[in-house]
């Protein structure tokens, strides 16, 4: 998320550059700086919630870089997201039941019909799966699975692992997304306010 939250600020900002150019750059990019990491605060938290029993909030922030950062000279702050972008639902609580398999995630119990946990060959990890029409991974929550076998005998591929959204596919959501526009607003009008209020006392 690129945070230039600039215009819709604008007679704070005439104030600040009024007092120089130098003071100018360097309390905007405190403003954007300090708001950039609020930010990431704020995100990590809505994220560790959708991560329940994976990740907490702080491992979650740590997933999160404010790259680069802002300058006097270069008045532009952006706070990326890294680490996976699917987790294998092992990583929550799972359980076979008589249906499939059932998972809590979130704090929510979601139920995987036709699916089953198994500890696929030359992997050092259990999988949950499902017979699908492709080998590529499906999320929890919009499963597409095949009914009918592709072969009379042997095994039946191909297999879809079933997994859940890491910090890089949350961290794109929309809601996500709304409320770190929200959070980069109202953080660095207080911010900015203060540069001002602080550089009007050294004059």
């Amino acid at each position: 998320m690129k945070l230039d939250v600039r215009l819709d600020n604008r007679l704070a900002l005439v104030k600040l550059r009024l007092l120089g150019d130098r003071v100018f750059g360097q309390g905007v990019a405190r403003a954007l700086n300090r708001a950039a990491g609020t930010v990431r605060a704020v995100a990590a938290r809505e994220i560790a919630k959708d991560l329940k029993g994976y990740l907490k909030t702080n491992e979650v922030r740590k997933a999160m870089v404010i790259r680069p950062r802002a300058t006097r000279v270069r008045l532009e702050a952006v706070v990326r997201a890294g680490g996976r972008r699917n987790i294998p639902i092992t990583a929550f609580k799972v359980r076979a039941n008589g249906k499939g398999v059932s998972a809590k995630i979130a704090g929510k119990s979601v139920q995987i019909d036709g699916a089953w946990i198994s500890s696929p060959r030359g992997w050092n990890r259990e999988a949950v799966r499902v017979r699908s029409s492709s080998w590529q991974v499906q999320r929890f929550d919009s499963v597409s699975r095949r009914t009918r076998r592709t072969a009379k005998k042997g095994a039946d591929y191909p297999l879809a692992e079933i997994v859940a959204p890491g910090v890089p596919a949350l961290f794109i959501e929309e809601r996500v997304q709304k409320l770190m526009r929200t959070e980069a607003q109202r953080r660095f009008q207080t911010v900015l306010a203060q540069e001002l209020r602080y550089a009007m006392s050294r004059i």
